[in-house]
Formats: structure tokens, C-alpha cells, sequence
């Protein structure tokens, strides 16, 4: 398994008493070296795609009650906030994701 930028970075710190971790990078060489760590052929290729051509997810929600993926409604929550509960029964026992994942956790294609 290989070590991250900031895993090599601690190291040396520990290795030098007294030094503190700003010494040794800067969040800019961080932020480029995580940059850097991407496929610059795919970057590249999101760089030259239109919004509207960027692929999309559709979230779905789940209600553990009804045991299905089911249209989301919105309920009151504490202090008159809205929440999201099951559009069919009305329960605030729901999880929310995209509809593969969502079968994918819950079991449902089985």
C-alpha cells in the first residue's frame, strides 16, 4: 500500500524534533501533488465538457418501512423544519441515494 504526501511528511517530521509539519509543505505543493495524483487524460477530457454534457445522478429514496424505493414527500421536523419522509406512509426512516446504490445496500435485486 503506498503512503500518501502527508504520511511521507509526518514521517520526517517525526524523524526531526522540533520542526513543526508547516516546514516541511505548504498547502499548495499538497493541493498540487493530490492534483497530480488524477489521470491527466480524464482530467483534461471533464476540463473540455459542457455542463450540460457531464454525466449525471439521479437520487432516489428508500423507506425501511415499506421496504422499497418510493417517491420522496416532505414532513415537519423538529422546530417546523422540513424533512424528507416516504412519500406513501409518511416515515422518517429513509435513506437517500442513487437508485443503483440504493439496491445495491438494501438487497433489492435479489
Amino acid at each position: 500500500m503506498t503512503d500518501s504526501f502527508l504520511d511521507e511528511h509526518q514521517k520526517a517530521g517525526r524523524a526531526q524534533e522540533g520542526k513543526d509539519m508547516r516546514d516541511y509543505i505548504s498547502i499548495e505543493e499538497a493541493i498540487n501533488s493530490v492534483h497530480q495524483s488524477g489521470d491527466r487524460e480524464v482530467l483534461a477530457e471533464y476540463k473540455a465538457m459542457k455542463e450540460e454534457d457531464m454525466p449525471t445522478a439521479v437520487m432516489s429514496t428508500y423507506c425501511t418501512d415499506c421496504r422499497a424505493i418510493v417517491s420522496p414527500g416532505m414532513g415537519k421536523g423538529r422546530r417546523g423544519k422540513p424533512r424528507t419522509v416516504c412519500g406513501e406512509c409518511n416515515s422518517v426512516k429513509v435513506s437517500s441515494g442513487t437508485e443503483k446504490a440504493l439496491r445495491s445496500h438494501y438487497r433489492l435485486d435479489k
